[in-house]
Order: C-alpha cells, then sequence, then structure tokens
C-alpha cells in the first residue's frame, strides 16, 4: 500500500494535506499549496496544464519508480498516463527519468 494511502487510513490525513494545510499558514501562494496538497493525485475534471502541480505530480511518481524498483509492485504508483498525455508531455517522460537517475553534482 502507498504510504500516503496507508497515513490517511491509520490518521485520517497523509502527509500531503499536512503540508500543505502548514504552507497555507504560512502564506505560500495558492499554486504551491495545491501543488503539495494533491501531487499523489491531480484533482480529475480540472482542465489539464503544466503548472506546479503536474510537473511536482510527474516529478514525485519518476522519483518512486526509480526508488522502488525491486519492491512490490503493488505498492509503487504508477504515473497516471491519460492525465499525462492530457498535458502533452508523454514523449518527454523519457528524457525525465533519465535526468532522474543521473548522479547529481552540487
Amino acid at each position: 500500500m502507498p504510504q500516503h494511502l496507508a497515513e490517511r487510513q491509520v490518521l485520517g490525513a497523509d502527509h500531503a494535506m499536512v503540508a500543505a494545510y502548514v504552507l497555507g499558514i504560512w502564506g505560500l501562494p495558492p499554486p504551491i499549496v495545491e501543488a503539495v496538497a494533491y501531487h499523489h493525485d491531480p484533482p480529475h475534471g480540472l482542465e489539464p496544464k503544466l503548472g506546479v502541480l503536474a510537473a511536482l505530480y510527474i516529478a514525485n511518481r519518476i522519483v518512486h519508480e526509480i526508488s522502488d524498483q525491486g519492491t512490490d509492485a503493488e505498492g509503487v504508483e504508477k504515473l497516471d498516463m491519460a492525465y499525462v498525455n492530457a498535458l502533452g508531455v508523454a514523449g518527454k517522460l523519457d528524457g525525465w527519468r533519465k535526468i532522474a537517475r543521473e548522479p547529481q553534482s552540487l
């Protein structure tokens, strides 16, 4: 089971909800608060657009794909390809995955 779903089941809220609440109290801009709140599940029914929420959602899923390799497949959440296609960025995924796998030097 993905961590955020286990958090919801046990605690009644997940880390995304708590973090978004705190960021809202701190006065961060609504697009950032919304991106944090919905980075596991972008709201369906809204016009998909490539913005902060979409970028955070895709980055989060790519990182989990990489870091969760070799673990129980049921617990690994897959990218919602219908959402990615609606954003028009499906052709960029391989490049983004490659970048995410490269060692970073600061």
